[in-house]
């Protein structure tokens, strides 16, 4: 799955929205004290953000407002504590936020960052807040009826696109799609444009990113029902989002978890993710820690 961004832009101080409207120890050395970040974040009123310009999980409008559901999940985190301005740093390749974080570059990393054990090994996560399944993008009502992965392999008549060098081309080999109607594109909007024009006939992508594109755009949907792939266990398969931390961070990232868990309870969490057209579904489970994650196979 991409989780990078498009562009590169310079930081600026931006102010979050204010009032927008269950979890454990974290993965990352640690538990308890840590640095002084959390002191200073409140001190200043402000907290530093890594980030990439990438709908639905952060962006820049053309106003230049901070948006996302990534920045106003921190946003309604952090303001409770007295902090109202994020200062974001646009990073414009994936492999450059771990060194940027532990660099002291930012406080946090806040886009679409899973929690994988490899990366637990780098970096501190607080636990997850949404998890992140696959979509397909369709023509509005679903015409050619496509409802799971399995389903495009069985159907000659069928095209769909995906973005290179993803995990989702994968999916599309392992379940036979043959290559003569798999198209590959560099980006979640050049794949779209080819399903508007109707030279594919649906656009695999992760859900959020699904959603970011059908935003405005009316006459298309995201294909429902639609199956997951399953694991081993013949469960489906989710990634899970949280917001990344230096690993000595623990008082920071303890006060995020408590946080982000009483929004959880208030549901505050749920109206987020609705509002950037994520549903229930994309919840995290109930419990799930960055801690089990880190240690799952």
């Amino acid at each position: 799955m991409t989780e990078m961004s498009r562009r590169r832009f310079l930081g600026t101080a931006v102010v979050l929205a204010g009032g927008v409207g269950a979890f454990a120890t974290g993965c990352g050395s640690g538990s308890g004290g840590g640095s002084d970040a959390l002191a200073k974040i409140k001190k200043s009123k402000s907290i530093r953000i890594g980030t990439a310009n990438f709908k639905p999980y952060s962006y820049s409008t053309t106003d230049g407002k901070l948006e996302g559901f990534v920045i106003d999940m921190i946003s309604a985190a952090m303001k409770p504590l007295g902090v109202d301005k994020v200062v974001p740093t646009w990073v414009g390749d994936t492999s450059a936020y771990i060194p940027g974080l532990n660099a002291d570059k930012y406080d946090v990393i806040a886009n679409g960052m899973y929690i994988k054990p490899e990366r637990c090994a780098q970096v501190g996560f607080t636990n997850p807040f949404y998890r992140a399944g696959m979509a397909m993008v369709v023509h509005k009502g679903n015409p050619k009826g496509i409802g799971s992965v399995a389903g495009i392999a069985k159907d000659d008549k069928v095209k769909v696109a995906t973005l290179v060098g993803t995990t989702q081309v994968t999916d599309l080999k392992t379940a036979k799609v043959p290559e003569n109607r798999t198209v590959l594109f560099p980006a979640p909007e050049t794949a779209v444009r080819a399903l508007e024009s109707k030279r594919v006939d649906a656009v695999y992508l992760p859900q959020p990113e699904a959603a970011g594109v059908v935003k405005g755009r009316p006459e298309l949907a995201i294909a429902t029902p639609y199956e997951q792939i399953h694991d081993d266990a013949g469960k489906p398969m989710f990634n899970h989002g949280a917001l990344a931390i230096r690993s000595k961070d623990t008082s920071l990232r303890e006060a995020l978890d408590e946080r982000l868990a009483a929004m959880r309870e208030d549901g505050t969490v749920l109206k987020i993710l609705e509002r950037y057209g994520l549903t229930e579904e994309n919840l995290s489970e109930d419990g799930l820690t960055s801690k089990s994650l880190r240690q799952a196979k």
